[in-house]
């Protein structure tokens, strides 16, 4: 899909689906390329067949063929499909948006590809074509304009006439792709395989090299015979690529090498499946566009761009103007156009509001034509997600505003009648709306409400004239004095109305430069969200502060020398070394102070990094050089390559000390991978050796060396597999009491601290993932599913960091090796230099960014000790207040009284062996246990009696074998529900038994029906359960199951909770957000809570106002009633480390709904607060300071007297 930006013509749609299209990027033989967004505002790219084709029946079934193609391969390279819809009016395709210019236009508008660039370029093509063979897919037309230069390298797109390897070009379709980029073979009715790929990815190259095409000519025939009659010349690549890009233009499919082996050959013969895909990928990722050409932002990024560069005053006149350009119809918010004179003339701030819409029309947010205003794009609606909360949060507002706007220009146009006037009704609920909204009236609106009033105070006058003139007379002179005391109330009482009006906006104002704070300056954003409570605790107050509590940033320094390129930071992450422009400055990244700076180290560019003493900073230009940090003195140098290969001392672009310091890894691109190991003490090179044979330096991979440099390996590439061989250092020579696994599935990461682990890679499987190796026993240990680039273990060796960098920036994952659990997943933006640093009290996680900023993460709530001591414990569950925790260690049931967690062995043990599955409720008295065993020879429930903890009796089921099984008593104790599914792959087939568990009997069964996740009613009378196909509605009066076209049916999915009040239920909504539900009419509400991860679990709190919504490893609190998120998601759970999936946490709310308690799947228990004025203090304290005096004047101004906040 191109994405070459023109303006989308009038003729195309609006949506398509749940897709707002924006912008028509490009068009072609079979449809037209949009810009889109989907309903939580992610960016991507639509492919919808032309209307004019739509009807075509062998058109529509090659593109249902394209989507499946594209859908089979793996996003190495390639952009990602992520949905479709074959069988509409307009079928369309979804793929992942790539921001950037094509390969065509890069080369066009900009000079060919140098070396180093083109290098990149082969690898990326090549790796995109690995991924589609493997896929058994042909792409057959790959060309410039079918590669995009996005910001993380090359991507290989539209899969318009791909089609299954080995089918012929036959006449049905006619001859297809491009006759410059097309082999040979498929001139002569040859067959479409992937040989005809690799062609292709040769002749892109050459174009890239020369900004022409390899075959040209004055008609495509003139094209055609050159192909098929004269090879190119290839003297404008690389030695390294010519002799590739020469096999792959053979005329013989035959003589062309695979894109496999292209792959290998670029990236030094190492890896296979997974892993090579993963390889190609980073090694492209540094082939950008020039900034010239950088797309432009994502909308929602350009509007809040525009709206945070607007003054404070001036952004509540922007969110007023916007949402006269919004209208709610049916629940579905729509653009709508407005004259300019009903959004600016009359208001009292006529000329900042004309100001706002110059500024919002200069950046096409909307559009000004002929004195009419409309939003320049109705995705904007879903683009911008601070519209959509806007237009969400209260949708009968703006639909109210609507009326009376329309009411007011009727009463214009026909004369301003006194009968079309507001009366009665109508009047009193414009007046009291008018009262509450947040909207501002122009003059035309307010007229009309005045004029209303008059007209209905006069009707009343009249009708009470006669009876009320003498009680006037008999009262007139006492009026006089009650009038003034009057009128003086009014005036305070009006005084007191703009203070808090005032306040109230100044809150928002601050709320809104907190959250704009915590990428950069988290303290102050922690101490602004504070400060916007205390001032007025307006919504956007409160969820700043919930935000601040969430925010894991604790730190955040920025290095000013920003051309600088020699960064390294201390191993505890407390000191940045900035090297450049002949000097080395040394910076505490606590304080922003200098502590240490000195010249003379040359211009740079470098790469750096800094002894584990950190002391001894090396740097990476011409060779290595040594440098005392303490005193300046230069301390020596070296070569970093052997000198037989006549290429200077070398220019390695990373460097990184080995853990005793006695040696420095080294890594260059020398027309492919060079790694080299330099012995810091004799200042020379160790390996390779001087010995080793040229042809064997590049199979040499990344050195590992042990905790004190006294052991390590160096990975050699064998064929397709690394292989490495423990050996002493320096002397060399075997290991004693160590040993490695016979086949090595990936590169050895890191080394212990006490020397017994090793850390190595595994994508043999084709899923990431590091498995842990015992040195001393020679067994494998746990796997570990997650980013597996590299790794680094804290000072005590009881928790590991495993990271992956590359070019659309870095994920890293924090493990507790005692029961292999992550801690923590986090991404960041940029690429990361070096590794990640915990401080040795384990309670700081930092990274230093190719921006050369340096954060530093609170990762203290996660690497505390576990609160549950058994972090094996299973079937946990919290009472319905929350205050006591159950759960089975080593098969028996303990109890934990929250928050204190005082344990108590209640010495029942439901099971009979470790391998039963057991399902298990607790009673909401905390009295009674209820137990089941999946799949036994007889389906039976067990009761227990929790405090005198002796067995009530057994239950007999009626139910087949079953698995998946959940158990969930009543609200009031008396009922037991379990539902249960198939052991098969159908939804909808399981069923539901209901047990009395009084007379321990089963009373009712229910089948076919959704059997997994159940949530009760608060009276007891109504149950819902759910499985990824549906939802079903029991009515357990009545005993009957509600016909699913009367109920959620299909709409919702997965799990639904009941609010305990208020007539809600929740359920997920697609892949990203929450749906709400009216339980009375089980019609959805309309409101969507948007999430930034897929949901798991839901609960709301006693009194149905807020809904808590695990999802990924976080949870996020929703104010139901007030309808807005309570700030950021918090992290508090994480995911299983045998399997790599989120785990959904324990939660409960308190008895009185102001705290819930959530226990994640590592055992740690968190308390997290629904009452901002109860968070602030812990906000305070993490903070670690006051807001001064001086940062009050700056953020909040002189309105609003400053105060201690904390």
């Amino acid at each position: 899909m191109r994405m070459t930006s023109k303006a989308s013509g009038p003729e195309g749609p609006l949506r398509l689906g749940p897709y707002w299209l924006a912008t028509r990027l490009g068009s072609g033989g079979q449809g037209v390329v949009y810009e889109a967004y989907d309903e939580a505002a992610n960016r991507v790219a639509v492919k919808v067949l032309h209307a004019y084709l739509a009807g075509d029946h062998p058109l529509r079934r090659r593109f249902a063929k394209e989507a499946r193609a594209a859908e089979r391969v793996p996003p190495f390279c390639t952009a990602r499909v992520l949905g479709h819809d074959l069988h509409g009016d307009r079928p369309y395709i979804v793929s992942e948006f790539v921001p950037g210019p094509s390969l065509r236009r890069a080369v066009r508008e900009g000079p060919p590809l140098g070396p180093e660039a083109l290098h990149r370029l082969a690898v990326g093509i090549a790796t995109a074509l690995t991924a589609i063979h493997e896929a058994g897919v042909v792409h057959r037309d790959l060309k410039p304009e079918n590669v995009l230069l996005g910001p993380d390298g090359p991507r290989v797109i539209d899969f318009g006439i791909a089609r299954a390897a080995g089918v012929t070009t036959g006449t049905t379709e006619g001859l297809v792709g491009t006759p410059a980029y097309m082999a040979p073979e498929l001139f002569s009715g040859g067959q479409a395989e992937p040989a005809a790929d690799v062609f292709a990815w040769a002749a892109v190259l050459l174009f890239a090299a020369t900004g022409r095409d390899a075959f040209d000519g004055p008609t495509p025939i003139a094209v055609i015979n050159r192909l098929l009659t004269h090879d190119p010349d290839l003297g404008a690549l690389p030695a390294g690529l010519r002799e590739l890009a020469a096999a792959a233009l053979s005329k013989e499919p035959a003589g062309r090498p695979s894109a496999q082996g292209l792959l290998l050959s670029l990236l030094g013969g190492s890896g296979t499946g997974s892993a090579l895909l993963v390889g190609g990928t980073r090694a492209a990722s540094g082939v950008r566009p020039p900034d010239s050409l950088a797309a432009e932002p994502a909308l929602g990024v350009v509007a809040e761009q525009v709206y945070a560069a607007l003054p404070p005053d001036e952004r509540e006149v922007a969110r007023d103007l916007l949402l006269r350009l919004v209208d709610v119809r049916d629940g579905e918010e729509v653009a709508r156009s407005a004259a300019l004179g009903e959004l600016v003339e009359g208001r009292p701030d006529a000329e900042e509001a004309r100001r706002v819409l110059q500024a919002l029309d200069r950046a096409s947010l909307v559009r000004l034509d002929a004195g009419t205003v409309t939003l320049g794009k109705a995705a904007l609606l879903r683009a911008w997600p601070r519209l959509h909360e806007w237009v969400t949060s209260d949708p009968e507002s703006i639909g109210r505003h609507r009326r009376l706007g329309e009411a007011a220009r009727r009463w214009t146009a026909n004369g301003r009648l006194a009968e079309d006037l507001l009366r009665g009704g109508a009047l009193h609920a414009a007046l009291a709306w008018t009262a509450s909204t947040r909207l501002t009236l122009n003059s035309l609106e307010t007229e009309f409400l005045r004029r209303s009033g008059a007209d209905s105070a006069r009707q009343g006058r009249r009708r009470r004239l006669l009876a009320g003139t003498v009680a006037m007379l008999l009262v007139g002179a006492l009026t006089g004095g009650l009038f003034a005391w009057q009128q003086a109330r009014r005036s305070e009482a009006s005084d007191l109305r703009l203070a808090e009006q005032r306040a109230q906006a100044a809150a928002r104002r601050v709320a809104l430069q907190a959250d704009a704070l915590r990428d950069s300056d988290p303290v102050k954003a922690m101490l602004l969200s504070v400060a916007a409570y205390r001032i007025a605790p307006v919504p956007e107050a409160r969820a700043a502060v919930f935000s601040a509590l969430a925010q894991q940033e604790h730190r955040v320094f920025k290095d000013p020398a920003l051309a600088n390129e020699g960064r390294a930071l201390s191993v505890d992450g407390r000191i940045l070394v900035s090297a450049g422009a002949d000097r080395v400055t040394a910076y505490d990244v606590g304080t922003g102070k200098t502590i240490r700076t000195f010249t003379g180290v040359g211009h740079g560019p470098f790469s750096a990094a800094l002894s584990p003493d950190g002391d001894t900073l090396a740097l990476g230009r011409n060779g290595i050089h040594l440098w005392s940090l303490r005193t300046g003195e230069r301390l020596g140098d070296g070569a970093v390559v052997p000198r037989r290969q006549n290429a200077g001392k070398g220019d390695p672009s990373e460097l990184r000390f080995s853990p005793g310091g006695g040696y420095l890894w080294a890594y260059e691109n020398r027309g492919g991978p060079y790694h080299a190991l330099w012995n810091v003490g004799k200042r020379r090179l160790e390996i390779p050796p001087a010995t080793l044979p040229e042809s064997e330096i590049l199979a040499l991979n990344a050195a590992t060396l042990g905790p004190h440099d006294d052991f390590g390996v160096v990975a050699v590439t064998d064929g397709e597999r690394p292989t490495a061989t423990l050996r002493a250092f320096p002397a060399g020579g075997p290991v004693r009491g160590m040993r490695l696994p016979g086949s090595l599935p990936g590169r050895i990461l890191a080394f212990s601290p006490d020397a017994t682990l090793a850390v190595i890679a595994d994508h043999e499987t084709g899923e990431e993932k590091v498995r842990l190796w015992n040195l001393t026993t020679g067994e494998w240990g746990r796997n570990l599913h997650g980013p597996s680039q590299d790794a680094v273990f804290s000072a005590d060796g009881t928790l590991l960091v495993t990271y992956d960098a590359g070019g659309q920036g870095t994920t890293v994952a924090l493990w507790r090796l005692k029961d292999g659990v992550r801690l923590l997943d986090m991404t960041v933006d940029a690429a990361i230099v070096g590794s990640p640093r915990i401080s040795p009290d384990n309670r700081t996680l930092t990274l230093l960014d190719e921006t050369g900023q340096v954060t530093a993460y609170d990762i203290s709530r996660h690497t505390r000790p576990p609160d549950v001591p058994d972090a094996d414990a299973e079937n946990r569950e919290l009472d319905v207040t929350g205050d006591t925790l159950f759960a089975l260690a080593g098969g028996v049931l303990h109890r934990w009284a929250l928050p204190a967690l005082t344990e108590t062995n209640l010495k029942i043990k439901p099971g009979t062996n470790k391998f039963e599955e057991l399902g298990m409720a607790v009673s909401p008295d905390g009295r009674t246990l209820a137990t089941s065993v999946f799949n036994a020879s007889t389906p039976k429930l067990t009761l227990w009696d929790i405090e005198t903890r002796r067995k009530l009796g057994d239950v007999t089921l009626k139910e087949e074998s079953a698995e998946n099984r959940e158990l969930r008593f009543s609200p009031d104790g008396r009922l037991l529900a379990l539902s249960h599914s198939l052991p098969s792959d159908y939804t909808g087939k399981g069923g539901v038994e209901i047990v009395d568990v009084g007379r321990r009997e089963q009373v009712m069964r229910f089948t076919p029906v959704a059997g997994g996740h159940m949530s009760f009613s608060a009276d007891g009378k109504t149950l819902v359960t759910a499985d990824d196909g549906g939802v079903d509605v029991i009515d357990l009066v009545e005993k009957k199951v509600l016909p699913r076209s009367e109920g959620p049916g299909t709409l919702a999915k997965g799990w639904m909770t009941l609010a305990p009040k208020g007539g809600l239920a929740a359920s997920p909504y697609g892949g990203r957000a929450v749906a709400l539900w009216n339980t009375r009419t089980w019609k959805p509400t309309g409101r969507l809570l948007k999430l930034p991860g897929n949901a798991l679990s839901g609960r709301f709190s006693p009194d149905g106002r807020f809904l808590a919504v695990s999802h990924d490893t976080r949870v996020t609190l929703f104010d139901v009633a007030g309808g807005y998120q309570l700030g950021a998601p918090q992290v508090v759970t994480v995911g299983d480390a045998e399997q790599g999936n989120p785990v959904p946490p324990v939660m409960a709310f308190s008895a009185d709904g102001s705290v819930l308690r959530v226990l994640g799947a590592d055992g740690t228990l968190h308390e997290l607060p629904l009452d901002a004025g109860h968070a602030a203090p812990e906000v305070c304290r993490r903070a670690g300071r006051q807001l001064t005096p001086a940062e009050w004047r700056e953020h909040v101004g002189g309105e609003v007297p400053y105060t201690k906040i904390c």
